[in-house]
């Protein structure tokens, strides 16, 4: 049966969708301990945004930073906002509650507009996802216990040294027989 020849058409046609390629592509990667690209984490930003951000020149990158660097110096939420507030920040919607706002917002010195903490606007910021990760952080702090690492010693319990003794010497036997058997050949 002669071959046919395949044109952009009948790739068109017949090729996986993205979504299955991605999907097989996660696969992969999990299944050789590789790391899988999450969809959405930089999505949405404009090109000037973009551009500011690889330069680290944009106001909301250092929005970012400083609140990155606030979670990380503050052992609670309440020391957390009193630290963005001495950086010069104002923030509104910091409160919990029913009859509060959404989202919480900063504004830097000299800027006219709230930055909401929104996924769109900011990115990971909502008041909800600081206070996580900050209760994270401490948790981390207590879980991690303190190793000594005086003892160096390889622990043997339930291990036969006179078992593994026998098993080499009666592996290293099979293979002087095996090599003179091969010697001879």
């Amino acid at each position: 049966m002669p071959e046919r020849e395949i044109n952009a058409i009948d790739l068109c046609r017949k090729s996986p969708k993205p979504k299955s390629i991605r999907k097989l592509s996660d696969e992969l990667c999990n299944e050789h301990n590789l790391s899988v690209i999450i969809p959405g984490e930089e999505r949405g930003k404009k090109y000037n945004e973009w551009q500011a951000d690889k330069n680290s020149a944009a106001w909301k990158t250092q929005i970012r930073k400083d609140i990155n660097a606030a979670i990380k110096s503050s052992p609670t939420y309440e020391e957390f906002l009193l630290l963005m507030r001495a950086k010069g920040y104002e923030i509104k919607g910091e409160a919990f509650g029913e009859d509060v706002l959404k989202f919480i917002s900063f504004r830097p010195l000299g800027k006219d507009r709230f930055v909401r903490g929104s996924i769109k606007a900011l990115g990971e910021y909502t008041k909800e996802r600081i206070k996580e990760r900050i209760e994270l952080k401490r948790e981390r702090k207590t879980v991690i216990p303190k190793r000594d690492y005086a003892d160096k010693s390889i622990p043997l319990k339930g291990l036969n040294i006179d078992k593994l003794k026998a098993e080499y010497q009666e592996l290293t036997a099979q293979k002087k027989n095996t090599d003179r058997h091969m010697q001879k050949l």
